[in-house]
């Protein structure tokens, strides 16, 4: 099972992709879970900060630039002082909660794709395996 960071990683990424879609409905979302995160008192976020640039983003590793921080996110553009793009205070666990209540539909399409890569990742391993125990056996059998 993903570990908290890289749960932060892949929710930061998804909804900065997402501010910038073409579904007006999934960017009014993003938008409402900005500001669900500020009023929570336990964050701010600013998803849109990185433009259509979002690859870029990254997610720091402590010690944060804010002591209270569980997770940190920043985007800089080779210009300027980096750009917040999510700080978040409490568990993840509570972050994930903030995003179901806040958008039904965000979340399901956040769940889906983490499911997706959670898949891949066990199919990468599995497939990683089946090559090493068949190069294993190559060797073996040709000596």
């Amino acid at each position: 099972m993903y570990d908290e960071n890289r749960k932060f990683t892949k929710l930061v990424m998804f909804m900065a992709e997402k501010y910038y879609s073409n579904n007006l409905e999934l960017n009014d979302a993003v938008s409402a879970f900005e500001d669900a995160v500020e009023t929570s008192g336990n964050g701010e976020a600013s998803f849109g900060v990185a433009g259509e640039d979002w690859e870029r983003i990254e997610i720091t590793t402590p010690p944060y630039k804010h002591s209270d921080a569980r997770f940190y996110a920043e985007y800089y553009n080779g210009f300027q002082a980096p750009f917040l793009v999510c700080i978040w205070n409490k568990d993840y666990a509570e972050l994930e909660d903030l995003l179901k209540n806040t958008s039904e539909k965000l979340y399901k399409a956040y769940r889906k794709e983490m499911e997706w890569d959670m898949t891949y990742e066990r199919l990468d391993k599995n497939l990683h395996s089946v090559a090493k125990g068949l190069g294993e056996f190559y060797l073996n059998g040709t000596r």
